[in-house]
C-alpha cells in the first residue's frame, strides 16, 4: 500500500500542473504577429507602470553596492479559508511576477498567502547598475520575508527562478521549506 501524499506534496504537484497547463495554453494561442504595432501602443517605462498587474504592487527599499532601489512585490492574501501557509513564487530571467497570475489565483483560492517579488532588475523593480547575482536575490527575498513578517515560506521557482531557491536554502534555511519547482529537481 502506498503512503498517502502530504498536503504540501499535493500542493507542489498541483502548482506544477498549473504552470505547465498555462504554458501549453500560451503556446496553443500563438499566432503570427501583426505587421504593425497596435495604434494604442506607446513607449513603456523601465518599471512597467503602464502594464496593469493583477494584484496591488507594494515596494520594499533595497541597497546594493551603494545604490538605492525598490523591489516590487505582490502580497496576495488567501481568498478562501486561510491554511496558515505562505508560498513565495520566483520568476526566471526575462520575466516578472505578473507571469504567475493564474498560479497566484489558484494558490490564493486554495488558502495560501502568496508572495511574488519582481527581483531587482525585472518587472516593476528598480533597474540598478550593479553586478547582479543570485545571492542578491536571496538577500532581497530574506529581507522581504522579514519585511512582511513571514518566518517560513514554501519557495517555488520557475525557469531560472528555481536557481534562486538554492542560495536561499543554503543561506536562509530558517525562512524556507522545500516545496518544489516547476521543473523536476525536487527535492534537493
Amino acid at each position: 500500500m502506498l503512503p498517502r501524499p502530504s498536503a504540501r506534496l499535493l500542493a507542489v504537484f498541483l502548482t506544477s500542473i498549473l504552470i505547465t497547463a498555462t504554458s501549453f495554453k500560451v503556446v496553443a494561442q500563438a499566432e503570427t504577429p501583426p505587421r504593425e504595432a497596435p495604434a494604442d501602443w506607446g513607449p513603456i517605462s523601465s518599471t512597467f507602470e503602464e502594464i496593469p498587474y493583477p494584484y496591488p504592487v507594494n515596494y520594499m527599499e533595497t541597497r546594493h553596492f551603494g545604490k538605492d532601489g525598490k523591489m516590487a512585490y505582490m502580497d496576495v492574501a488567501p481568498e478562501g479559508t486561510a491554511n496558515g501557509q505562505t508560498v513565495m513564487l520566483f520568476h526566471g530571467m526575462n520575466f516578472a511576477g505578473i507571469g504567475f497570475t493564474p498560479t497566484i489565483k489558484a494558490l490564493s483560492e486554495a488558502g495560501f498567502r502568496v508572495l511574488v517579488p519582481d527581483r531587482i532588475g525585472y518587472g516593476r523593480s528598480s533597474k540598478l547598475d550593479i553586478p547582479y547575482n543570485l545571492h542578491i536575490f536571496a538577500l532581497d527575498s530574506k529581507r522581504l520575508l522579514e519585511h512582511v513578517g513571514v518566518e517560513t515560506a514554501a519557495i517555488v521557482g520557475h525557469s531560472m527562478g528555481r536557481y534562486g531557491r538554492k542560495p536561499i536554502r543554503h543561506d536562509l534555511p530558517r525562512h524556507n521549506e522545500p516545496f518544489g519547482s516547476s521543473e523536476s529537481d525536487w527535492p534537493h
